[in-house]
């Protein structure tokens, strides 16, 4: 039998999938964010369109709440896979961001479809100077997960400078907590090999 709690949690997921795009926005346009948001905008990843991406873009770098942030990134990750160029201009514009954590997630969410030589890899190349000096504070940043999070990120930037800034940690941290920095670094080295250099 379900609890309390669950059986709130049931019912709230319910009226939360009967939302159009349209009523997501003007919940979110209304304020609606941290615990009691993210629910909704993670509901965009099933009805969103380009018209959700303003918005998304505004919460990826304004609201005051980390984990928001997040879900508007991932949520436009999933834009981005439903080939919504919009999604990919607000993505790029999370690279600007202020905290390792939006940016490490950002910078994969499009990286991982980039890696091919072409059109959006060239862009994102172009894009990646603002990301670098985020994630390169991230790696030295004190949470074991921020730092992981921006070796990820910086292993699927195929630029020299973001090899550089793994090396230059991977000699800074030799220990147990250079590992995440070292099997970024053999990442770049093998997507690398794989994809070709820049």
């Amino acid at each position: 039998m379900l609890g309390r709690a669950a059986t709130l949690n049931a019912v709230k997921q319910k009226e939360i999938a009967r939302l159009s795009e349209d009523d997501v926005l003007v919940l979110l346009r209304a304020g609606l964010a941290g615990d009691e948001g993210r629910p909704v905008i993670r509901h965009l990843r099933t009805v969103g369109t380009d018209a959700s991406v303003d918005a998304l873009r505004k919460l990826t770098l304004s609201s005051p709440d980390v984990r928001t942030r997040r879900a508007a990134v991932i949520t436009l990750g999933r834009l981005f896979g439903k080939r919504s160029e919009a999604a990919v201009d607000a993505l790029i514009a999370a690279f600007r961001s202020e905290g390792p954590t939006v940016v490490g997630y950002a910078v994969p969410t499009l990286a991982r479809r980039a890696l091919h030589p072409g059109p959006l890899r060239r862009r994102l190349e172009d894009a990646y100077g603002p990301a670098l000096p985020v994630l390169a504070a991230g790696l030295r940043d004190p949470s074991r997960r921020t730092r992981k999070m921006a070796a990820d990120a910086l292993s699927y930037m195929q630029i020299p400078q973001a090899r550089s800034e793994l090396e230059s940690a991977a000699r800074e941290f030799p220990g147990l907590r250079g590992r995440p920095v070292r099997r970024a670094l053999s990442r770049w080295f093998a997507f690398n090999e794989r994809y070709g250099p820049p």
